[in-house]
């Protein structure tokens, strides 16, 4: 009971879902993301299976672990329609790979719409409050990208 009461005080209490949470990026946060960051950009690659035959390599095993467990953050973290585009990859890194260029190609071509949408902004008959207005929220989505 005594160690659920000091875990309990220990940490923050529960907040609404109005509130805003804040998290500061302290250096354990930090190192934690870029422990789990090497996974997705080739820096921890994955070590061999076996060191010998029918020897099992346990720094395999633990990498797979670890690969797994971050390969389901990832899945956990899509919307289905987003979910398909990368279920059949097997490791953290290429799943991470497809999304990248899955939202790559698409943020390439939101730009190339919104650049289009501001050079082709007419004044016409508008008033030029709406005018800017247009102007504005065109070059606001771009900036956005």
């Amino acid at each position: 009971m005594t160690s659920a009461s000091s875990h309990s005080s220990s940490t923050s209490s529960l907040i609404g879902f109005g509130q805003t949470i804040t998290m500061a990026l302290t250096s354990s946060y930090q190192q934690l993301n870029h422990a789990l960051t090497d996974f997705i950009d080739d820096t921890f690659v994955c070590p061999e299976k076996e060191l010998s035959t029918s020897v099992i390599n346990l720094a395999f095993i633990t990498w797979r672990r670890q690969d797994r467990t971050i390969l389901s953050w990832i899945y956990s973290s899509l919307t289905p329609v987003i979910m398909a585009k990368i279920i059949g990859h097997t490791t953290s890194q290429s799943a991470w790979n497809a999304l990248e260029k899955t939202f790559t190609s698409s943020s390439r071509a939101r730009i190339m719409q919104l650049r289009l949408e501001l050079q082709s902004i007419k004044k016409g008959s508008l008033s030029m409050i709406d005018y800017i207005m247009n102007v504005k929220g065109a070059a606001d989505s771009l900036a956005a990208i």
